[in-house]
């Protein structure tokens, strides 16, 4: 009989320990729907046929798997303090103007419409993406790329170079050419918090080049006197910081040394996202040198929209 007892109590303890384990596993999964319609819950079924859910709302939700587009766990920076879910921030990588240390994740990608132009980027990897900006008169045109590497959940590194090249109009400046003038720069970014709210810090450094011609009155020509460049130290501090379900406060800044002064401009803004693929940005930028500030605040308003595959 003792042994019958401890029998029955070492498996009572087996089951007991099991069904803990299983009631402690709250993972949530967001699923998106080809519609566009989302379900957050617990996954409790996934296979060939359908996925179900159980939901705080709507309680256990099947969906059969041809209508599903994606199935992905929610980021814990996503749950707020009082549990409510925030949908996931589509454009955790740029600000105003600057990017940072969060990538481009991968099969997603965004085309921003600014009042002076264009800029897009893509992902081609996990870490690694490629874009480009320009004007609407498509001078200058710039191409951009970035690699991003995560060292922690809170800590996040990249670094990346911008060209631009002055294409056509590099002939009205008299360098002779369509590739002979332009310039660059090359960053390093360091990104601490999560991708609803965080603050980076950036260095770098800025170039330019143009190609020099001399204009000879005795032949009527120009001699080609060589490429000329000049570079310097450039910084930047940015952050957001994510406040609603559909807004978040953007800060920006850019700064360069240049003959033993700071030139630097900043731009705070707010993001708005009435669907979570298109995004609006509201803000206006300043600029200054050394100590003074240019108190003339330029309005700043883009558009962009956030594609995944």
């Amino acid at each position: 009989m003792k042994n019958l007892l401890l029998f029955i109590a070492f498996f009572g303890f087996i089951a007991l320990n099991n069904t803990n384990f299983a009631q402690s596993d709250t993972t949530k999964y967001r699923v998106v729907k080809n519609d566009g319609t989302q379900f957050i819950g617990i996954l409790l079924k996934n296979d060939a046929k359908e996925v179900v859910l159980k939901t705080s709302s709507l309680g256990e939700v099947s969906i059969p798997k041809h209508m599903i587009k994606s199935i992905e766990k929610v980021d814990a920076s996503e749950i707020q303090q009082d549990g409510a879910i925030w949908s996931r921030n589509l454009l955790p990588s740029r600000y105003s103007v600057t990017t940072n240390g969060f990538p481009v994740r991968k099969k997603e990608g965004y085309l921003k419409i600014m009042p002076v132009g264009l800029d897009f980027q893509f992902a081609l990897t996990d870490n690694w993406s490629l874009g480009g900006m320009t004007t609407w008169y498509g001078v200058p045109a710039i191409i951009t790329t970035k690699y991003s590497h995560e060292i922690s959940p809170d800590l996040h590194i990249s670094g990346g170079l911008l060209y631009g090249n002055l294409l056509y109009a590099s002939n009205i400046f008299g360098s002779g050419g369509s590739f002979t003038t332009g310039g660059g720069i090359a960053f390093a970014n360091i990104t601490f918090g999560s991708e609803e709210r965080n603050i980076n810090i950036s260095g770098g450094y800025g170039f330019v080049h143009s190609l020099q011609n001399e204009y000879d009155p005795m032949t009527g020509l120009f001699i080609n006197e060589g490429i000329n460049g000049d570079g310097t130290a450039m910084f930047s501090i940015a952050g957001m910081a994510r406040i609603s379900e559909q807004a978040t406060l953007i800060f920006d800044s850019m700064g360069l040394i240049f003959d033993g002064e700071i030139f630097y401009g900043f731009n705070p803004a707010v993001r708005y996202m009435p669907k979570q693929q298109n995004i609006w940005q509201f803000g206006f930028g300043m600029f200054g040198y050394s100590e003074e500030v240019i108190p003339l605040p330029i309005p700043m308003i883009s558009f962009t929209k956030v594609f995944i595959k």
